[in-house]
């Protein structure tokens, strides 16, 4: 039995690269919610 996917080192991998996916996801969501929320459509901002 090998116990490589369960190494430590490939855990903080893994976990590294989902935190910075979902960082990333999430800050684009809360920037989209912002504009939304002073009724700022994308196409007013791109001026």
């Amino acid at each position: 039995m090998s116990t490589t996917t369960i190494s430590p080192k490939n855990i903080s991998m893994l976990t590294l690269r989902m935190l910075s996916t979902i960082q990333n996801r999430i800050s684009t969501n809360y920037m989209k919610l912002r504009l939304t929320d002073y009724g700022i459509d994308s196409h007013a901002t791109a001026n």
